[in-house]
Parts: C-alpha cells; structure tokens; sequence
C-alpha cells in the first residue's frame, strides 16, 4: 500500500491515474475488534511512519506524521 504522500513528486500524475491502478484505497477499514484488542493488548503493530510535507492556508510549512492502518498485518487469526 502507497500513500499520497510518500509519492515522488515526478510520479505524483502518474499515481493518480486510474487507467493504470484500477484498484485504489478509499481509506474504509473493516476490523474484527476481538482481535484489534488483543493486539493492543498483547502485541505492537509496529506501523511505518509516514512523513507528510504540507503547508498551512498562510503558507507556514508544516510535517504531519501519519500510519497507514491499512498496511497493518492481518491479525483476525
């Protein structure tokens, strides 16, 4: 799984097509909350962070840190 913002910039069109992903995230996660849980409780999920360059409305830049729960491995077992 990729995320917007780990994207080259010179990649960034070509990411964005669908002629060439005809499968895309739309950020829906369906989780068995059992087993979250017992993750949580028991385990680290250890998620990559992502670092997002984005600049505020004024122009201030700004890094937002964020995980991508979707890459998180299947725990349901």
């Amino acid at each position: 799984m990729l995320e917007v913002a780990q994207v080259p910039s010179e990649h960034l069109e070509e990411f964005k097509s669908i002629r060439k992903f005809k499968i895309f995230n739309t950020n829906n996660l369906w989780l068995n909350l059992p087993a979250l849980k017992r993750v949580m409780e028991t385990e680290n999920l250890d998620l990559e962070i992502i670092i997002n360059q984005k600049s505020l409305d004024d122009g201030q830049p700004v890094v937002q840190l964020e995980t991508a729960a979707g890459a998180a491995p299947d725990v349901s077992r």
